[in-house]
Order: C-alpha cells, then structure tokens, then sequence
C-alpha cells in the first residue's frame, strides 16, 4: 500500500511541474504574427540570488545579440528572442532534428527589492546572464525598461 501512494505522490509531481509549464505557457504575451507562435520554444533557465545580485541564466546557443529582446517589469523579466535555422543544402534528408528553431519567449517573476535601473546582460558561450542588483525596499518602476546586452 505504501509503495502505492509513493507512485501517486510522483505522479502528482510530475502533473504539477506540467501544469506549471502549461500555466507559463499561457501566460506569455504573443507579441509576434500568427506563423510565429507557432514555432514558440522554451530555453531552459537558472534563476538565483548572490549577496548582492538577483541573477537570470538562459542556455540560448546558437544566437545572435540583435535576435534577443530583454524587458524589465516591476516584477518580471520578459526575455524574447529567435534562433534561425542554419541554411541547409537544398536536398537534404534529415536522420535526427532536435534542435529547436523559431521563436521563444520567457517570462521570469522577480523579487520587487531590486534595483532596475542598473541591470546588466551579457552573452557569452551560448549563455544569457542577466544580473540585477538587489535594493533595500521594493520598487515600483513607472515604465517598462529595455535592457540592452
């Protein structure tokens, strides 16, 4: 009987962290046509705290700078960006594709206590990090900050 309700509680798990996925998934704002919602994908994305930082890593290979969009809530940060197909021989057949290609979007909650204004982006090795200093009390930004990498 134990091992039972062992099997349920991990299912359990794995519908919340899918219902979870699904919930953000939703929540996105389909910014771009038709066509490209289609192609949404998911990068996957390390989001921690320093002594002094709040910090976003997004695994993004494969990029370029000017594909990637960051926008700076009072409490979240929407990362939006594409990566194109590499141009590919007129007849080829594919054995394997896993690579996923089009647009994606992220949308990361944050802690109010941080410091907008004074956020940073760098992209190095296929790796978007995005550090934002944290602030003694909550802010309230009055408009949407575009953050440039």
């Amino acid at each position: 009987m134990a091992s039972e309700s062992v099997k349920f509680l991990e299912r359990l798990r794995r519908l919340e962290s899918q219902l979870d996925r699904l919930a953000s998934d939703i929540s996105m704002s389909y910014a771009f046509n038709e066509a490209s919602c289609r192609a949404l994908w998911r990068p996957a994305a390390d989001v921690y705290e320093t002594a002094d930082d709040v910090v976003v890593r997004i695994e993004v290979p494969g990029l370029h700078v000017e594909d990637i969009a960051l926008e700076l809530h009072t409490d979240t940060l929407l990362v939006r960006g594409v990566r194109r197909e590499p141009c590919c021989e007129p007849k080829c057949a594919y054995h394997q594709l896993e690579i996923p290609y089009g647009y994606f979007e992220r949308v990361v909650p944050l802690p109010r206590h941080i410091r907008h204004e004074e956020a940073t982006a760098t992209y190095t090795e296929g790796f978007l990090v995005i550090r934002i200093p944290k602030a003694e009390r909550e802010v309230q930004l009055a408009t949407v900050i575009q953050l440039r990498i």
